[in-house]
């Protein structure tokens, strides 16, 4: 049986009075942790009008991202990404000119791809290939927000934007397991599409979400399709309590698994969470055993993704 899992039209105005309250607290934590606004707590933003696509800038086109995150990360390039059938994502490219390995990465309902990015550039230290989905628009009336209407779309996004990434000039993509990352709805959302993805992308981090869709067969065919390791990371009881029975599911299906909290951190990938989520970050991208190949290696290209 499949469940689609989609947003309701009936908080809209919860989300937009809640994202006003919330703007001016989000930008001075952002001040003090070094976090972005990378989406609302509650993942029930309601669909705009407007269709999936939109005129996008040309790839190499500026994008307007705050850098201001970490001094120790290596100079790249931020490029706008046009994706068929959809709003262009956000693309980071390192400017070492070798191939680098891949982040693919989710937002929260109300973020936007320029914070995520920026966020995992950091984390990664500017030496991946990040790429950040959009989603749609929240409204026309409050730009800058975005979501993703259900996991079956995100996934179609999440293939669309990979053919543009394979046809992008200049993007050495290396060879190994790529990485999807999401926090809140992006996590939630990209943790059930991921599953059938597992080949390309078989190591998570799932950031305040994810967890809540698992089974023990979904967690087999996770594995059985190339799922390695999954590192979920909270700042709140409720995500840790989930993440744990959800681990367990994919421990005993021989996936590794890492569960990081910060308590009382909130709902949020910043601060603590932030912290937290740099900690785990060597286990999750090294190779611990001979069998292994290591993230981080410099040749071809794998990008296919199931059909």
């Amino acid at each position: 049986m499949s469940v689609v899992v989609s947003v309701g039209l009936s908080a809209l105005k919860w989300i937009v009075a809640t994202a006003l309250v919330s703007v001016g607290c989000a930008a001075r934590a952002g001040t003090e942790h070094g976090s972005a606004n990378h989406g609302s707590a509650n993942e029930r933003p309601s669909p705009s009008a407007e269709p999936e696509h939109e005129r996008a800038t040309d790839v190499g086109a500026d994008v307007d991202v705050d850098g201001d995150r970490d001094a120790d990360v290596e100079e790249g390039e931020y490029r706008s990404l046009r994706v068929a059938g959809f709003l262009p994502a956000v693309l980071y490219v390192p400017r070492s000119g070798e191939a680098a390995p891949l982040v693919v990465a989710g937002h929260g309902a109300g973020g936007r791809p320029e914070d995520e990015c920026e966020y995992w550039r950091a984390l990664t230290h500017g030496r991946s290939v990040v790429l950040c989905l959009r989603g749609r628009r929240i409204s026309h009336y409050y730009s800058g927000s975005y979501y993703y209407p259900t996991h079956i779309v995100l996934g179609r996004e999440l293939r669309a934007a990979m053919r543009a990434l394979r046809a992008a000039p200049d993007v050495e993509i290396a060879e190994g397991a790529h990485v999807y990352a999401g926090f809140s709805q992006g996590a939630i959302m990209g943790a059930i599409m991921i599953v059938d993805h597992a080949r390309a992308f078989p190591r998570l981090a799932l950031i305040e979400g994810g967890f809540q869709y698992w089974n023990i067969a979904r967690a087999r065919r996770f594995k059985r399709n190339g799922g390695q390791r999954v590192l979920f990371v909270c700042g709140t009881a409720w995500c840790a309590n989930g993440a744990r029975q959800t681990a367990a599911w994919l421990r005993g299906a021989g996936v590794q698994v890492r569960l990081e909290h910060a308590p009382f951190a909130g709902h949020t990938p910043g601060g603590a969470v932030e912290d937290r989520t740099r900690a785990a970050l060597p286990w999750l991208l090294s190779a611990d055993t001979e069998d292994e190949e290591p993230l981080r290696t410099t040749a071809g290209t794998t990008l296919e993704l199931a059909r």
